[in-house]
């Protein structure tokens, strides 16, 4: 299987299209074992496209006369070549990304070609947060430094980012671009223009995630893309401080990546959480002031009980 979830997530989904599409079993296995192999050898999920415009382009080449079962998503052709960059202007096209009460994993991306992570629907599957528990109620629950916190947190991996590449500019070592999953770099920039290229793009996505946006749901989304993005931009650095004859030990590749997707989902999930403790907090005292009100005089006799049981001498 595929080392990050990512991969294993993909290949789940596939699998459920492809029988909602009814390819036979021994078909369907075949398929999954390739896809998996590609995936095992460094292909993105992402560069395969929506598991269900996958799906659909398997089942027309199994079924030439088949009519084609095409969703909103695009008209047929390569879902690899339909660029969107929605999710710069758009709240409602970021929303997706975040939506627990949708069960569909892959979204249509939002920046780039390909499939985005609907992190909501993951952290559900994960049993982290419940399908309901995103509503105006608890986002407005969430407190105001978490909020903060979510949409600076870019800003501190930016400046993360721009230390890093002077360090490596002073080194003399070149910003990585893109590195296999055996740790080769494939593509790199020079230190001085590495330093300005990462120094621009960090800073400005931290600008960018940094905005209120759209309400209180859009100005999160905005802070965990912006974390990830910077996140990214701050592991090329490292990897680039780390090479060694143009290559980094795989366990580095593995171990950053990782963790530079899991800063998404995490900022969310720690943000809607602290949302939800306040509102079962407030809950619970509202319930505890109103039984308090509907007997006073029995509030006032247990205080009255309390006292004598303090004083017996006084009772007697």
């Amino acid at each position: 299987m595929p080392d990050n979830l990512d991969g294993q997530l993909y290949l789940q989904e596939l699998d459920h299209e492809l029988k909602h599409r009814q390819i036979d079993e021994p078909r369907r296995t075949d398929i999954l074992r390739e896809v998996e192999s590609l995936l095992s050898d460094g292909t993105t999920p992402e560069s395969l496209g929506a598991p269900a415009r996958l799906a659909e382009q398997l089942a027309a080449a199994a079924s030439p006369g088949a009519e084609s079962d095409l969703d909103d998503e695009g008209s047929g052709a390569n879902p690899n070549l339909d660029l969107n960059f929605s999710g710069l202007f758009s709240a409602d096209a970021r929303a997706l990304l975040w939506d627990p009460s949708s069960p569909r994993l892959f979204v249509k991306r939002v920046f780039g070609a390909g499939a985005d992570l609907n992190m909501g629907a993951v952290a559900v599957k994960l049993g982290l947060v419940r399908p309901d528990d995103v509503d105006d109620e608890v986002l407005a629950a969430i407190p105001e430094h978490m909020q903060s916190f979510v949409r600076f947190f870019p800003g501190a991996l930016a400046a993360g980012t721009v230390a890093a590449a002077l360090t490596a500019r002073r080194r003399g070592k070149p910003i990585p671009l893109n590195i296999s999953l055996t740790g080769k770099i494939r593509a790199a920039l020079n230190p001085t223009l590495g330093t300005v290229f990462v120094g621009v793009a960090s800073t400005g996505t931290a600008i960018w995630a940094g905005r209120k946006g759209d309400g209180i749901r859009d100005a999160l989304i905005r802070g965990s893309m912006g974390s990830l993005l910077n996140a990214s931009w701050l592991s090329s650095v490292l990897f680039g401080l780390k090479s060694r004859g143009g290559r980094i030990h795989p366990a580095w590749v593995i171990g950053a990546s990782a963790a530079s997707l899991a800063v998404e989902p995490l900022l969310l999930i720690l943000a809607t959480r602290s949302g939800l403790r306040h509102v079962i907090d407030t809950s619970r005292g509202a319930g505890t002031s109103r039984g308090a009100d509907t007997n006073p005089a029995a509030d006032t006799n247990h205080t009255t009980d309390a006292s004598s049981a303090q004083d017996p001498g006084e009772a007697r």
